[in-house]
């Protein structure tokens, strides 16, 4: 969605996900967390305050690289509790980057074919990993996708 414009909420800051850097096989880059993060000059936050961190009415999960060196347990002690924290706060999740594409949700090999487990399911991004929470908190009745938007509208009462 190139042409939106997406306004923040300063009381309740909305979050935003998407894909950080990732080249696809065709040889195009998509960076739009990276450039959410750039055009919001967004803080790099550490294990102390990236729950609380937002700029311009925005929430970005923006951690110091040290952390990502393992990417499940970057999920259990950062992205999972960063997703939790907007749930309970009743914020909106904007999505950055195109969710019904497989090439952005699962990881891919460096011939470009799908890394999958040895049951065969392919393996989720991180990226993916986000849009199957929040899809999950869809069927909960919790979030609505907006599909015009692109966001998860926050509708518990």
């Amino acid at each position: 969605m190139p042409n939106r414009v997406i306004a923040g909420n300063l009381s309740n800051p909305k979050g935003l996900i998407g894909v950080y850097d990732k080249l696809l096989p065709n040889g195009k880059r998509i960076r739009d967390t990276k450039n959410a993060l750039e055009d919001l000059n967004f803080p790099e936050t550490y294990a102390s305050n990236f729950l609380d961190a937002s700029a311009d009415g925005f929430k970005m999960l923006r951690t110091n690289p040290f952390y990502w060196s393992e990417i499940d347990q970057f999920w259990i002690e950062f992205n999972l509790p960063w997703l939790n924290g907007l749930k309970n706060n009743g914020a909106d999740v904007v999505v950055l980057s195109d969710k019904s594409n497989d090439l952005l949700i699962y990881i891919l090999n460096a011939d470009g074919t799908f890394q999958e487990m040895e049951n065969g399911a392919r393996i989720l991004t991180c990226f993916g990993r986000e849009i199957e929470f929040m899809d999950n908190l869809v069927s909960l009745g919790i979030y609505q996708w907006d599909e015009i938007n692109g966001l998860y509208k926050y509708i518990w009462n």
